[in-house]
């Protein structure tokens, strides 16, 4: 909702009350409303009244004499209120005729006032008789119709007893004789123009101001706390005015501090949003509400008028600074919504300014506060600028989200195809090493036969059973190499299983079997083909040794656990034969390692493990240990 839109709204509905609480009178009036525009005021001193008070002797009031022209409206100043807080006023007026249906309007402000009509008293109202309204803003209003049996054609005579607070700036605003329902009008559209819509405006703008307080946690504008503490503060004060019993109460000092220190928090805000830090003007500000409040709770009641006035007088000079500050704020635009602030501003200051003027004249230039009635629209346009400040926020943060979200995108494709590219090289690397690895096992293992076979029959006269052993041999390889490569988890049985498949027809041509002594151990860390093909090798290597030099019977294959020399948990992997041992070698000792064995202990250092040989003259065992634990 745009803040015009709000303001709009806000016109509608006053519109809508000032037609609903106008209405028509409620009988065609009886005659011309008599206005009384002066009045003969005397101070002080009772008239002879009769027991019951209902009554006094008008002669008696004429005997004291003293009595002296005042013009309406008529305020009781501070010279006055020093010499009493109590008076008589008196009027005269015309009747043609004994109209009836009339009656008698009053509006001012008092603690107890009494209305008599050709010496009878109609009326005894006190303070607390006032419908709650807030004061400067409304006064209270008395209406009450005249018996026809009081009025005498010719002029009659209306007499006012009148008593104000010391504290307060009595008046008498108005006087009125008439038909009863056009002064009921008229006192209607008082009530609409001078409580009804200020007081409705008090509670807007204390709720906008609630409002910004509220969200000023998370608004990106500075100075919107101390705008709405100011407006709220000012809002505050005004509902709850009539609460207090007097303005020298307590409570009406605090009442009273609250509204003064409505312009110094408004000053502030301007000066956080234009990021300015002043710190004598911040001290000369806050320092104007204590001030302010120490003097008004310490003087004499009759003054407490004096000091408030004094007070807007300097509420005043801060509401041009304010004015100041608002026009900095439009040129450097450091609020959401300048223009309207600097608006409302002037409107504020400028109604301010004409309520002091009313001071110097003696009167009211509107017959209401303008300052109490305009003072709310800072809080709405406070409310306005958070809200199309957090509303800007918000915009940008979901531009600021879409921007992210389509980076992330992108970045994501990115990811995406470096992750495919990074795929597709791991792949080739792979497939480079598989083929370099096979290519070095073929030429190492089925190639080197292949030659040896080749050679045997282009050297002639090789036994035809010596060429096919080496063909086979190398078919053997071939075959362990493709077992290298299954798939799934590593198994070491399995794999030792699959090699003696291949290997064990081998061993019956030559007159020699397999002792299978294996038991279930672990697979090592990090175990995939390549690792499998290397454990098949050193296999292979140590049984084929045994065939070709250990002239044994039986090959025993072993499995089981045990720590090698650095301490490492290792499995291991045991071939021993019962054959003659090395040629030469010492009981317990490790034979000369030739190209066969040197081969063997590189594939265990590819493993990270260890190839342990022992030679007696019972046989030979070739023992790998492997790691279960990877080192890395």
């Amino acid at each position: 909702m745009s803040p015009l839109f709000s303001a709009r709204m806000l016109g509608a509905t006053a519109v809508a009350l000032a037609f609903a609480c106008s209405g028509s009178p409620d009988a065609p009036p009886d005659g011309p409303v008599v206005k009384i525009e002066s009045l003969e005021l005397r101070f002080g001193g009772s008239p002879a009244m009769r027991s019951d008070g209902t009554r006094f002797d008008a002669r008696a009031l004429d005997a004291l004499g003293g009595f002296r022209s005042v013009p309406l409206p008529d305020y009781w100043s501070l010279g006055r209120r020093r010499r009493g807080v109590e008076g008589w006023y008196r009027a005269r007026f015309e009747v043609v005729g004994v109209p009836a249906n009339w009656g008698v309007a009053v509006d001012g402000t008092w603690a107890s006032l009494q209305l008599f009509v050709n010496g009878e008293r109609l009326v005894d109202a006190t303070a607390a008789d006032r419908p709650a309204q807030i004061p400067l803003l409304a006064a209270a209003r008395v209406l009450v119709p005249l018996p026809r049996s009081l009025l005498r054609e010719g002029p009659n005579e209306v007499a006012l007893r009148f008593a104000t607070r010391p504290d307060e700036i009595g008046n008498l605003h108005s006087l009125s004789v008439g038909p009863t329902p056009t002064l009921a009008t008229m006192q209607r559209h008082a009530t609409l123009w001078m409580a009804t819509l200020p007081n409705l405006l008090a509670l807007v703008g204390l709720a906008c101001a609630l409002l910004v307080l509220m969200l000023s946690r998370w608004s990106m504008m500075p100075g919107t706390f101390s705008l709405g503490l100011g407006a709220t503060l000012w809002s505050s004060a005004a509902l709850l005015a009539p609460l207090a019993s007097s303005p020298s109460s307590l409570f009406g000092s605090v009442i009273a501090t609250a509204a003064h220190a409505f312009p110094p928090f408004i000053a502030l805000g301007f000066l956080y949003a234009l990021g300015l830090r002043r710190t004598r003007v911040e001290a000369a500000l806050i320092g104007s509400i204590i001030v302010g409040a120490a003097v008004h709770a310490l003087v004499a009641p009759v003054w407490i008028p004096v000091v408030d006035n004094l007070w807007w007088i300097v509420d005043a000079a801060i509401g041009l600074f304010v004015l100041r500050l608002a026009v900095a704020a439009v040129r450097r635009n450091a609020l959401p919504v300048p223009h309207l602030l600097l608006g409302t501003a002037f409107i504020v200051v400028g109604a301010g300014i004409l309520d002091l003027a009313g001071l110097f004249v003696g009167r009211s230039l509107m017959g209401f506060s303008l300052f109490a009635a305009a003072s709310p629209l800072i809080g709405l346009a406070t409310a306005a600028g958070l809200v199309v400040s957090l509303a800007r926020a918000l915009d940008a943060a979901q531009r600021l989200n879409i921007g992210l979200e389509r980076r992330v995108e992108d970045k994501h494709r990115e990811l995406d195809a470096s992750y495919a590219r990074t795929a597709i090289l791991e792949r080739d690397r792979a497939i480079a090493g598989e083929r370099e690895r096979m290519m070095r096992d073929m030429h190492d293992g089925t190639g080197g036969q292949l030659v040896s076979a080749l050679a045997m029959v282009e050297g002639g006269d090789v036994p035809r059973d010596a060429v096919a052993e080496a063909l086979r041999e190398a078919l053997t390889d071939l075959r362990l190499m493709i077992d290298s490569l299954e798939p799934g988890e590593p198994d070491l049985l399995a794999l030792l299983a699959h090699a003696r498949a291949r290997l064990e027809p081998r061993l019956e041509r030559h007159g020699l079997r397999f002792a299978w002594e294996v038991e279930d151990v672990p697979a090592p860390d990090r175990f995939g083909p390549e690792q499998s093909l290397h454990l098949m090798r050193v296999f292979q290597e140590a049984v084929t040794n045994a065939v070709k030099h250990a002239r044994a019977t039986t090959i025993s294959v072993r499995t089981g656990t045990a720590r090698d020399t650095r301490g490492r948990d290792c499995a291991y992997v045991e071939v021993a034969d019962d054959g003659c041992g090395f040629s030469g070698a010492q009981n317990g000792a490790t034979g000369t390692p030739g190209r066969g064995l040197r081969n063997m202990r590189g594939r265990a250092e590819e493993l990270g493990g260890q190839l342990v040989v022992s030679s007696v003259a019972q046989g030979t065992a070739v023992r790998l240990l492997l790691p279960l634990r990877d080192p890395s």
